[in-house]
């Protein structure tokens, strides 16, 4: 969902054009995590909003794939900044996450979105990973000044050497 910030007021959303309606704003992304990828310390690709860690240990994870959506089609890429020093639920077995997803070669828009949220995994209920929390675009687009949701996903047990 797209908003501006002016005043604090919660507002729904608001395009960049001159007019004051609503603009639903959804992304899908499908990316592919190596295995054996991860690096230590935050991540610093991108434009930066996943390098974060407040507690640390701390480790980046990097994905690639596609994003289609309200940017249109185009090339996306997952920097997961993941905070061990900050685990939670009932088993330890989610952590903080800090998310930098940038969208290039988009055929409508590039978009530079910023997320925190938590990363749950519990290998005794599935082998999948759940990733949820609050997103924001992390700077201006063509389409919008600002944008702000929900953003979820999930992913896979390692196939192909990777995590879907």
């Amino acid at each position: 969902m797209a908003g501006p910030r002016a005043s604090g007021a919660p507002q729904v959303s608001v395009p960049d054009k001159k007019s004051n309606a609503g603009a639903k704003w959804t992304v899908n992304i499908t990316t592919q995590e190596p295995n054996g990828s991860s690096t230590s310390g935050p991540c610093t690709g991108g434009a930066g909003l996943a390098d974060f860690c407040p507690v640390g240990p701390c480790d980046c994870y990097t994905s690639s794939g596609s994003a289609s959506g309200s940017v249109g089609h185009g090339s996306a890429t997952v920097y997961e900044t993941i905070d061990f020093g900050q685990e939670f639920g009932v088993e330890g077995d989610c952590t903080t996450a800090y998310l930098d997803i940038e969208i290039t070669g988009a055929t409508k828009d590039n978009e530079s979105i910023g997320a925190d949220a938590g990363d749950c995994y519990n290998e005794n209920v599935t082998s999948t990973e759940y990733v949820s929390g609050g997103c924001e675009l992390g700077t201006s687009s063509t389409l919008f000044s600002d944008a702000e949701g929900q953003c979820s996903g999930s992913y896979g047990a390692l196939k192909h050497a990777g995590f879907p």
